[in-house]
């Protein structure tokens, strides 16, 4: 279980039409590893190390793309999905380049002030 602080930037273009507005996103995350654990075959489980030597478990920062799709209703209501790849490889000096991937869904109603 790995926990990562991300901040996303993206471009979003979002045309209106008289049922809502659907949206389409592109851009780019950087990550922070907060915290994490690894569970035994046993059952038990230990603290991740951070950082970038070989005796690490995980790099302590990810970079990386990110994709959105959803659709903001007339009424308020929001929906849609993000998918995030990792450019940075994960595991220090892995033998396999191991990145991260991650499928989001939100859901959400939009307030007009």
């Amino acid at each position: 279980t790995l926990r990562y602080l991300d901040v996303p930037v993206e471009f979003l273009y979002s045309p209106g039409f008289d049922w809502g507005r659907p949206y389409v996103g592109f851009g780019f995350y950087g990550g922070a590893l907060v915290s994490g654990k690894i569970k035994n075959p046993d059952g038990s489980s230990q603290s991740i190390k951070i950082g970038g030597s070989s005796t690490d478990n995980f790099e302590g920062t990810d970079f990386g793309y990110t994709f959105s799709i959803g659709l903001a209703t007339k009424v308020g209501f929001q929906f849609g999905i993000d998918y995030q790849h990792g450019f940075t490889k994960v595991v220090p000096d892995g033998v396999q380049q191991t990145r991260n991937s991650i499928w989001g869904l939100n859901l959400g109603w939009i307030v007009k002030l």
